[in-house]
């Protein structure tokens, strides 16, 4: 069975998702992610695709261009406490760190397992140092946890990436 609208899998080289009939849906659901377009196809998508040291990061989320999209989500719903459940490599937390800074206000923080994970992981320290790097380091932590607690340090938050 191929996947909805005959695209390939989120991993795959394609078209960007936000081209996804799903998300045209979804922006006719919710007005207020109209202004994404603009962030996405229009004058302010130069904003994330200078972001160099993001999209050099290894993820499978880069052939699609969720960095993108992600990106323009933060920009527009404007979270000041944003959490990530799984980093690996530090690709998305930077996107939504970028988008947080370029907002003005706000911070995420990113849980993982790391080095007690025993498969495809990346060591908390050189993470740290990517976003060091990208002198995101205000806007960006990153806590070694296991995702099942993470609800017990958090009463709300404006934006969940998992």
């Amino acid at each position: 069975m191929s996947p909805p609208y005959g695209w390939p899998h989120a991993g795959t080289d394609g078209p960007p998702v936000w081209r996804d009939r799903g998300f045209a849906e979804l922006v006719d659901l919710h007005p207020v992610l109209s202004a994404m377009r603009e962030l996405l196809d229009g004058p302010g998508a130069a904003a994330f695709e200078a972001q160099g040291h993001i999209r050099a990061i290894e993820s499978s989320y880069a052939a699609r261009r969720y960095g993108s999209l992600l990106y323009a989500l933060a920009r527009v719903l404007r979270p000041t406490a944003a959490v990530e459940i799984g980093v690996y490599q530090g690709f998305s937390l930077l996107s939504l760190a970028a988008a947080i800074r370029d907002n003005g206000a706000g911070h995420v923080t990113g849980y993982d397992l790391f080095e007690a994970y025993p498969y495809r992981r990346a060591e908390q320290a050189r993470v740290r140092q990517t976003v060091a790097a990208a002198g995101l380091e205000p806007w960006a932590s990153l806590v070694a946890a296991d995702a099942f607690t993470v609800h017990e340090r958090w009463p709300s938050v404006d934006l969940l990436h998992v």
